[in-house]
């Protein structure tokens, strides 16, 4: 997460959370939201529980049954042998199987755990609510580009490729007329959360950045030296605050926008922007033009997210959804 400067609660010694807006008007809507999201996240964690408790009895018995199988082998015949060792084998495949899914299972359910903490922490502090357009966007094929660049220069390479990441971000924020630490919410080594008041300011912030990408590909051949962006935009009521700690201070953000946002990108093809039907509905109607027909992006089990999606710049020439 991206450290949010706040002199004044680094000097506080009372750990608590500085809220960045004044409680808005939103604020028991957003929160029923998070309440709704936290108990389908607990309901999804009893399931995971219970699918683990019978995984763990199946196990149980494939290993009583095993050890019949031993002591079986120890006073057969060859022929029966030879039928109950493939037996054995074929039980023992789908033990190492039912193995990798209790473990599965285990980290789902940590992972789940993890989420609904975070949750309550998030409703258990002060917090603002207001409405904002959230960017989610991150730099196609990233890890073999990294990896190439590993190979090639070592870790200073992978750095750099960060570095120039980020500072298209930047430039891209300023070309919008807003300041850096006012849309930047969070970095990651490739992509970006970002925050904005309009909806224009978006659209322009992601058009800005195909562009800049699109630039440095000129006259790169190497498919891995070239650089595509995807980039999601959903619009809608968040939660939005900085928890501080004794070491520091941390950015918060919750809402159904950001998971959209997130959703949105994950379905987005290189060199476009897709956005949810809310914020193409804020844009200008000489902008509306330049994006397709409505269509329905599917997120985690039943979300459905009504969107449209608009090329900037030409697709990747590996991108086969082009």
């Amino acid at each position: 997460m991206a450290k949010t400067p706040n002199s004044e609660a680094e000097s506080n010694e009372t750990v608590g959370f500085v809220p960045l807006l004044p409680l808005g008007q939103n604020a028991p809507e957003a929160v029923a939201e998070l309440t709704r999201l936290l108990h389908e996240t607990a309901a999804s964690v009893d399931k995971t529980a219970e699918d683990y408790g019978l995984l763990r009895l199946r196990l149980r018995e494939l290993q009583i049954e095993q050890a019949r199988i031993e002591w079986q082998l120890r006073k057969s015949d060859t022929e029966f042998i030879k039928k109950v060792t493939e037996l054995y084998l074929s039980e023992t495949t789908y033990l190492t199987t039912l193995i990798k899914m209790i473990h599965g299972a285990e980290l789902e359910i940590h992972e789940a755990e993890d989420a609904i903490d975070r949750l309550y922490e998030v409703l258990s502090k002060d917090h603002s609510t207001t409405i904002k357009v959230i960017v989610e966007l991150d730099l196609a094929r990233y890890s073999e580009i990294a990896m190439d660049l590993n190979l090639r220069n070592g870790a200073s390479g992978v750095k750099k490729l960060e570095r120039q990441i980020q500072e298209w971000v930047k430039q891209a924020i300023r070309f919008v007329g807003v300041e850096v630490k006012d849309a930047l919410l969070r970095t990651t080594g490739d992509g970006a959360l970002l925050a904005f008041d309009h909806a224009d300011q978006a659209t322009r912030f992601a058009q800005h950045l195909h562009e800049s990408a699109s630039e440095c590909n000129q006259g790169r051949r190497h498919q891995l030296d070239q650089r595509y962006f995807r980039i999601g935009i959903a619009s809608g009521s968040i939660l939005l605050g900085v928890a501080t700690y004794e070491k520091g201070a941390e950015m918060e953000i919750a809402g159904m926008a950001v998971a959209k946002a997130v959703r949105l990108e994950a379905a987005c093809r290189t060199g476009e922007v897709l956005v949810d039907i809310g914020t193409w509905a804020l844009l200008s109607d000489e902008e509306k033009q330049l994006y397709g027909d409505e269509e329905i992006v599917r997120g985690k089990r039943t979300e459905l997210i009504s969107a449209r999606r608009r090329r900037v710049v030409r697709a990747a020439p590996w991108d086969g959804r082009s």
